[in-house]
């Protein structure tokens, strides 16, 4: 869920562009950014959890190459890149 960690970019982006005092919706700039730390965790954690369906065996592969290990069934945690 990568779409998650880039709102998680976008949000903050938005509380610091409307920090201005003079703008009515200044307010909401600390909880946007709040919010958009939180997005951005939630989609890191949600990409680095790969299932694998029982009876099978997960392969991790990056830019290709396959990796020397294999994933058991269930949930496994990998960093977000690989595939």
């Amino acid at each position: 869920m990568m779409i998650l960690f880039i709102l998680g970019l976008l949000v903050p982006l938005a509380g610091f562009a409307i920090q201005t005092p003079s703008l009515s919706i200044s307010r909401f700039s600390g909880p946007s950014k709040v919010i958009g730390l939180v997005l951005m965790a939630g989609g890191l954690i949600t990409a680095s959890i790969r299932p694998v369906s029982t009876g099978r065996v997960g392969v991790v592969s990056l830019f290709g190459q396959v990796g020397p290990s294999a994933l058991p069934a269930g949930l496994n945690g990998l960093t977000p890149w690989p595939r």
